[in-house]
Parts: C-alpha cells; sequence; structure tokens
C-alpha cells in the first residue's frame, strides 16, 4: 500500500507512466481506499445522531403532513436511507433554537 501511495506522487506532464498490477495487489489497494474513506465519513458523521420521523414530531410537537410540507419548501429535509426516512439532529436543533 506504501508502494502504491508513492505512486500517487504528481508526475510530470511529459511523462508516461504504466502500472502493471496482480489481482491480490489491486485488490489490496482497493480495500484500502475503501478503508481509508470508511474511516474518514466515520470522523465526520460519528457526532451526527439521525432521528426518526416519530421522532421528530414528538419533538417539534408537530403533524407528518407538517414534515412533508417542511420538506417539500426545503425548511426540514429529510435523509433516505432505503425505505426509511432519517432526519438529522442536527437540523432539528436548529430549528428549535429559530423558535
Amino acid at each position: 500500500m506504501k508502494l502504491f501511495k508513492e505512486l500517487l506522487n504528481p508526475v510530470p506532464d511529459n511523462c508516461t507512466v504504466q502500472l502493471v498490477v496482480n489481482e491480490s495487489d489491486l485488490r489490496s489497494i482497493i480495500e484500502g481506499i475503501i478503508s481509508d474513506t470508511i474511516v474518514k465519513y466515520d470522523e465526520n458523521n460519528k457526532k451526527e445522531k439521525y432521528l426518526t420521523t416519530d421522532e421528530v414530531m414528538e419533538i417539534l410537537k408537530v403533524t407528518r403532513p407538517t414534515l412533508w410540507r417542511w420538506a417539500k419548501d426545503h425548511y426540514l429535509v429529510p435523509l433516505k436511507v432505503g425505505k426509511r426516512t432519517l432526519y438529522r439532529e442536527s437540523d432539528v436543533n436548529k430549528l428549535i433554537e429559530m423558535q
């Protein structure tokens, strides 16, 4: 993996580079990139908590149609994860602070 990172250093424009990698090395490189991406994503989102529609309705004391209208008006935009609708707790807290 270290060798691959060294190869990513800038190459002058007038150089041509050809890289031959066997299957296991390529798999290792891809797995390394994926794991690095997951770690960075987890670090960025570690503090973020997500709330369900029912939780948001209870916290804000609003109905489901109100949440739907707010989403349509981009006032409180939910995230779709598969069939689930989730809201960022930070977005909900911003609404509470605005009141």
